[in-house]
């Protein structure tokens, strides 16, 4: 095995260790890819494979992790955009509309075309 790969990461079974469920959270919360996460913990091929399989799979502890993660990151930068809104920034306030219009845009894409 290759020193330089973190292939400890992943058990015997095929499962991760605690410490990529934190990492892929951390790195969701930050926009990142599935992909870029992986390139990050440096799995070997054999084992990102394994887990791009496993974090685009609905359901999987991997997948919930980053979607949550992901998610909770966006709620944070509306709530902070409101605050400032609220406060009479006029760049928050136009940032707190475009990202209500694209979030509506999403959702009817996702609603009527399953995208």
């Amino acid at each position: 095995m290759d020193k330089n790969k973190k292939d400890y990461l992943v058990f015997p079974d095929d499962t991760f260790a605690p410490i990529v469920s934190e990492k892929v959270k951390e790195y969701a919360a930050l926009g990142y890819s599935p992909e870029r996460i992986s390139t990050l913990l440096g799995f070997s091929k054999k084992f990102e494979a394994i887990f791009l399989l496993r974090i685009r799979t609905p359901g999987d502890s991997l997948y919930v992790d980053y979607h949550q993660a992901a998610t909770l990151a966006q709620v944070e930068v509306d709530r902070k955009l409101k605050d400032l809104a609220k406060e009479g920034d006029l760049d928050a306030i136009k940032a707190d509309a475009e990202r209500t219009q694209e979030r509506l845009e999403y959702e009817l894409r996702h609603k009527y075309f399953g995208i």
